[in-house]
């Protein structure tokens, strides 16, 4: 288990301030304020481009002949198709004897046969159509399922919101992000109410998005929401329903509803 320490002091000072100076309920500002800070923690965490998930994965599915030089770990995968960007030559790699014009030999009885010359023998033709057929599936299903997980970082912000009731605006590759095909619990929210309190409760769950630096986010976006109302109120942003409108339209909008 995971666990952050988040500093959320000030921004209790902040939900007071409000409270107060918009004579609105503790829980209607803190659910304002929680949904503004979830948006910006969602439209800040970063997601791979899916370019680069695209590019990773071709590297891993062709990842045994680099500059036409064979690196280390050739030798434990075989048999292996291995294509080198340079020059495009294709390897077929078994662990079989026999050396030709078309072929290498390595260490550890392994055998490097250049196919794409078209002189290798019938079995090595055969075996590596095999598994170039494999190779392509695997590799395109891989990547279908990694860009369906591009969106879990992010996903895990909305669905905290969605405990309380509200909808972030995002990406489809947000609201459609998967795993092997199913949409996963990411996080909870929970709330605790009584007669004197109202608290949100969050539990971010998704590794993937704490691997994206989740808690440091979270911290730094509670910071700026702190220095916004400090402006705000120094700037006498309170003195004028219309300009609290406008610089909280999240509590505007739970007054709306």
């Amino acid at each position: 288990m995971i666990t952050a320490s988040i500093d959320i002091s000030g921004m209790e000072t902040v939900l007071r301030g409000l409270s107060v100076a918009t004579m609105k309920p503790m829980k209607d500002v803190t659910t304002a304020e929680a949904v503004s800070i979830l948006q910006t923690c969602m439209d800040r965490t970063e997601l791979t481009p899916a370019k680069t998930i695209i590019r990773s994965l071709s590297t891993k599915f062709n990842q045994y002949a680099q500059r036409d030089r064979w690196g280390s770990r050739s030798q434990g995968f075989t048999p292996k198709i291995s294509i080198a960007p340079n020059k495009g030559n294709v390897w077929f790699v078994r662990p079989v004897g026999g050396t030709g014009k078309y072929s290498r030999s390595r260490k550890g009885g392994v055998v490097c046969f250049l196919v794409n010359k078209n002189n290798v023998p019938d079995e090595i033709w055969n075996d590596y159509q095999s598994m170039e057929q494999d190779r392509i599936h695997n590799m395109a299903r891989m990547t279908t399922e990694w860009l369906a997980r591009r969106g879990i970082p992010r996903a895990a912000w909305y669905q905290l919101a969605e405990g309380m009731g509200h909808a972030l605006k995002a990406a489809k590759d947000v609201l459609n992000a998967t795993v092997r095909g199913k949409r996963p619990d990411l996080a909870v929210t929970s709330v605790e109410q009584d007669a004197n309190s109202f608290t949100l409760v969050f539990s971010n769950q998704s590794i993937a998005s704490i691997n994206k630096d989740a808690a440091g986010i979270l911290q730094r976006t509670i910071n700026g929401r702190i220095k916004y109302f400090e402006r705000n109120l120094e700037k006498g942003v309170f003195d004028s329903m219309k300009h609290v409108e406008h610089a909280y339209p999240n509590l505007v909008k739970l007054r709306a509803a």
